[in-house]
């Protein structure tokens, strides 16, 4: 009897074995898969630092006067580029490369693509030379653009992260900026003509084939086919309706701005990439996370990335009036009335970016789009009326409320309402935007928003989330 206790035993031991094992696996494979989530942030990262700082070497050849109106361009290309995918990128990250006939209905969304696009930038073309000319330098550096914009619609990079080729699909994304910078120091600049910068441009976008060849992908992937079999062009056109809304929003505000604050366009143009820069990695990343937003552990995410940009927001404001106080010209060159408003609509734009990808995950796109569209079309006529008043702090305020308004709307979605220490950090900014009419006010302002910041640090709840039973509180 004794000699069959080890053998009795044993098939617990291996039970319990097999259990770790699986135990560590799964924890090797969440250490690889944040491993890998950090690779692609530092990818996308590394590629909008590059774009950056292609604008600024723009901002050095060109002056702030000359950048202003190039700026503009290098927009409306970004726009083009943008509506002319149709939304096929987001399409096509729900659709398995092995699939029959996928190569065909991919070949097809090029072609659907190609020519949108030419469309596109012919009725951009023909309507920058109505508003500003022909021989305008953001004509030119716009023409010379079309080969990039063209080139780009041809990148497989939502079919390899489809086959989960994160990394490989950032690095095809990302590659153009990093080579227009390559070619910008080969040929020593633009030297003085937006043509050039634009053909530079379009020197960097035609890496992504060339990368894409290199890592794998198939050449008939690049090569458009025509005709009406397209049975995603519907589905496409639907998704892609919220993003359009969305860029031509964003895209306006900077042209009413350039008549109304023309010193100011420069800053905003330069600070709007940076900002779209730093939200692009943590939208990328929600992006690849959205699968696991209807659970607990992608709840958690959402509400501590909420957190954080809505510290972050209240920090930078908090520096940006202490630069204004320590200033010799009481901070005029960055003119605080404008930038204000600006990184605060862009910060609420992300909170609400943030949360709209957990209503995506929840199948509460419904009700998202009703609160996209309705927002935007309010900001934009609210803009307007303030560019009929020759207001171009109106314009940005008219932006910053309605961002506001629209994430106010998402957290109601969501369940989401503020703690004590979340109602201390609203009231921190609101008055930090008002700080400049009063320094008891900015005095009250940094109270509030060091007893909200040491509220959080001591693990106090910044936001609560509702269900329909009780309050839950994820800090937990």
């Amino acid at each position: 009897m004794t000699a069959q206790e080890p053998d009795a035993g044993a098939p617990l031991r291996d039970g319990q074995d097999r259990l770790a094992g699986r135990g560590r696996w799964a924890a090797l494979r969440r250490s690889t898969d944040m491993a890998g989530l950090a690779g692609c942030a530092a990818i996308y990262a590394i590629g909008q630092g590059c774009n950056v700082l292609f604008q600024l070497l723009l901002l050095r050849n060109f002056g702030a006067d000359g950048y202003g109106q190039i700026g503009l361009s290098h927009l409306a290309f970004l726009l083009v580029f943008f509506v002319g995918d149709l939304g096929y990128a987001t399409v096509f990250l729900r659709e398995t490369p092995t699939a029959v006939g996928w190569e065909r209905q991919w070949r097809l969304a090029l072609g659907h693509k190609f020519m949108v696009t030419l469309g596109l930038y012919a009725a951009t073309l023909v309507g920058w030379a109505l508003a500003y000319g022909r021989g305008t330098e953001g004509f030119a550096y716009l023409a010379a653009t079309v080969p990039a914009g063209l080139i780009g619609l041809v990148s497989p990079a939502p079919a390899l992260l489809a086959q989960q080729r994160r990394m490989a699909s950032f690095l095809l994304q990302q590659i153009p900026w990093p080579a227009a910078l390559l070619f910008w120091w080969l040929v020593g600049g633009a030297n003085g003509s937006a043509l050039h910068a634009g053909l530079i441009v379009s020197a960097g976008f035609a890496m992504q084939p060339i990368v894409s060849l290199l890592v794998g992908g198939r050449l008939r992937l690049l090569l458009p086919a025509f005709g009406s079999g397209g049975t995603m062009l519907g589905a496409s056109v639907k998704l892609s309706v919220m993003g359009i809304t969305g860029a031509l929003h964003d895209r306006l505000t900077p042209f009413l701005i350039a008549r109304l604050a023309p010193d100011f366009l420069p800053l905003m143009l330069i600070l709007g990439h940076g900002m779209n820069g730093a939200s692009g990695i943590l939208t990328q990343v929600n992006r690849l996370l959205l699968p696991q937003m209807s659970t607990r552990a992608g709840l958690l995410w959402s509400y501590r990335l909420v957190t954080i940009l809505l510290l972050g927001m209240a920090t930078l404001f908090q520096l940006f009036l202490l630069i204004t106080a320590a200033t010799a010209d009481g901070g005029a060159s960055l003119r605080l009335p404008l930038l204000l408003p600006t990184v605060m609509a862009w910060g609420f734009s992300l909170v609400g970016s943030v949360l709209a990808n957990e209503l995506i995950g929840r199948h509460r796109e419904t009700q998202l789009i009703r609160i996209v569209l309705i927002g935007l079309t309010v900001s934009s006529a609210l803009q307007i009326l303030g560019t009929a008043g020759s207001s171009p702090d109106g314009v940005l305020w008219a932006r910053t409320i309605c961002s506001v308004g629209m994430a106010v709307a998402c957290f109601r979605l969501c369940g989401i309402v503020p703690g004590v220490a979340g109602w201390a950090l609203c009231a921190s900014l609101v008055l930090a935007a008002l700080a400049a009419t009063s320094h008891a006010i900015w005095a009250l302002s940094v109270l509030l928003f060091a007893g909200a910041t040491v509220a959080v640090v001591s693990m106090q709840p910044l936001l609560l989330r509702q269900s329909s039973a009780l309050a839950e509180n994820l800090r937990r």
